[in-house]
C-alpha cells in the first residue's frame, strides 16, 4: 500500500485518488485504524446514551441524578485522548505510505492530531495546508521549506485552491454520514415517541433490552464508519497541499535551470 502524496493533480483527480486509496486498502485501513476508531465510537456512543437518559428524565419530569452529569463530563477527555491517538495513527500512516523516511513516537504524532481537531473549525482559512505541511515535514535537508513563515505565506498564497477541494470533500463525507446515521436516528426517534406517548398518553412502552442493545450498537457502527470515511476527506485535503507543494518546487526548479 502507497501513497502518492507529492504529485502533480486537478481538484476532480485529488478526490477520485482519495476514493481509490480508501477503496482499494479497505482492508488494511480498517485493520490499521478501526480498534482506533471502535474506541472512540463506543465513547461518544456512551455520551449518546447518557444525554439521552438525561433527556427522557427531564421529558418525564423527573430529577436528574448528578451522577449522571458527572459520567457525561468525564467521558468527554477520554474522547478526546481517543480521537488525538487516532489521528496520530492516521498520521504516521501518511508518512509511511508517502516514503518519508522519520517516523516520529505516536504520542508526538497524537499531540499533532489533537492540534489538528481544535484547528477543525479554522479548515476554511489557509490552515489546512499549514497543518498538513506541519504533519508531512520531513527532516534536515528540506526543512527550511517548512517554516511557520513560509508555510503561512504558502497557505495564504494557494487558500483558494485548498479551499475548492476542502468544500467538495467536506460535502460528500457529510452526505455518507447522514446516510450512516440513518437506522441509529430512526431507532433514536421511535425511542423518543415511545417516551412521548408514555408521558402524554398513559400508553404502554414496550420496548424489549434487546432493542436498547441493538440502538446502541447502531451508535457504534454509525460512528466507526463516520470516522472510517473521515480518512476520504483527510485524504483528498493531503493530496491537494502535495499537488501544491509539487508544483511549487517544480516551479522553482524551472527558475533555477533558467538562471544556470
Amino acid at each position: 500500500m502507497t501513497l502518492e502524496v507529492y504529485k502533480e493533480r486537478s481538484y476532480a483527480r485529488c478526490i477520485k485518488d482519495s476514493y481509490d486509496f480508501l477503496a482499494k486498502n479497505l482492508w488494511l485501513i480498517t485493520k490499521v485504524m478501526m480498534p482506533y476508531y471502535v474506541l472512540a465510537a463506543m465513547l461518544l456512543t456512551l455520551m449518546n446514551t447518557l444525554f439521552l437518559y438525561i433527556n427522557v428524565r427531564t421529558i418525564a419530569n423527573l430529577e436528574v441524578e448528578m451522577s449522571t452529569l458527572v459520567l457525561a463530563l468525564a467521558t468527554l477527555p477520554l474522547l478526546a485522548v481517543a480521537i488525538m491517538f487516532a489521528q496520530g495513527r492516521l498520521f504516521l500512516m501518511y508518512r509511511r505510505l508517502a516514503g518519508l523516511t522519520e517516523h516520529p513516537a505516536l504520542w508526538k504524532m497524537s499531540l499533532k492530531g489533537l492540534v489538528g481537531c481544535l484547528l477543525s473549525p479554522l479548515f476554511f482559512t489557509p490552515v489546512p495546508y499549514m497543518f498538513y505541511a506541519w504533519v508531512m515535514k520531513p527532516q534536515a535537508d528540506n526543512e527550511g521549506q517548512f517554516t511557520l513563515k513560509s508555510t503561512a505565506r504558502k497557505g495564504f498564497q494557494y487558500w483558494g485552491r485548498m479551499l475548492g477541494v476542502v468544500l467538495f470533500a467536506l460535502f460528500l463525507f457529510v452526505v455518507a454520514s447522514l446516510i450512516f446515521c440513518l437506522p441509529y436516528v430512526a431507532a433514536v426517534y421511535t425511542y423518543f415517541a415511545s417516551i412521548e406517548g408514555q408521558v402524554n398518553f398513559g400508553d404502554s412502552v414496550d420496548i424489549p433490552t434487546s432493542g436498547y442493545i441493538g440502538m446502541m450498537l447502531l451508535c457504534v457502527l454509525a460512528y466507526s464508519l463516520i470516522f472510517l470515511f473521515s480518512v476520504f476527506f483527510q485524504t483528498a485535503v493531503l493530496l491537494k497541499y502535495g499537488d501544491i507543494f509539487q508544483r511549487k518546487t517544480r516551479t522553482l526548479d524551472n527558475k533555477s535551470e533558467q538562471i544556470i
